[in-house]
């Protein structure tokens, strides 16, 4: 599923936080690996896809959610290797 069909409404993801949003980040972003390889830049493109008044906010909370993701894990999989 496109990040737009797990969240239709645009106003759900602003007042998701980070931790909530990086289910259907990670989910929408599966869909859109090539070669192994997905950065910022082509998660950023996922709020383009909703009405215009809303993509700056969409994209700030994908950002954010992005950001807790790389926090997060690379945090969980420092544990794993301690």
């Amino acid at each position: 599923m496109s990040f737009r069909q797990l969240i239709p409404d645009p106003q759900v993801s602003l007042f998701l936080a980070p931790e909530d949003l990086d289910s259907q980040l990670l989910q929408a972003a599966t869909l859109r690996v090539q070669n192994s390889m997905f950065d910022r830049d082509e998660i950023s493109r996922f709020a383009g896809v909703y009405p215009q008044q809303y993509q700056a906010g969409v994209e700030i909370a994908i950002s954010e959610a992005w950001r807790w993701l790389e926090i997060h894990v690379s945090t969980q999989i420092g544990v794993i290797h301690s």
